[in-house]
């Protein structure tokens, strides 16, 4: 990746190492990242059950768990609609930080 054309290019122009690196590279190398931790922040919420089963933690998980066995039905609908909204609220933050960082993504 620093080997890019973009990358060349900004050293011929005499742009100091640092800030190529800082506002060329970097912002680039970011993107994959911001990915990978929203599809993590997704399964971790969507884990949290199993984790807190096996470590026999009270919180969430455990919660729509029990409401499942005693069928609780009112319980697992309330508990998977948290859940879900903060699912879509991680992937609206990813969308963001997306057009923050890359000025050629636009949401129309």
């Amino acid at each position: 990746m620093l080997e890019s054309d973009y990358i060349t290019t900004a050293r011929a122009k005499g742009i100091p190492e640092h800030r190529v690196l800082v506002r060329h590279a970097l912002r680039n190398g970011v993107m994959p990242m911001v990915t990978v931790l929203g599809i993590n922040l997704g399964f971790l919420i969507g884990n949290t059950v199993v984790v807190e089963k096996v470590f026999a933690l009270p919180g969430v998980g455990a919660m729509i768990f029990d409401g499942i066995l005693q069928r609780d039905f009112s319980v697992v609908q309330g508990v998977t609609l948290v859940l879900a909204t903060l699912v879509v609220l991680v992937n609206i933050t990813i969308d963001v930080t997306y057009s923050l960082l890359d000025p050629r993504v636009r949401y129309d």
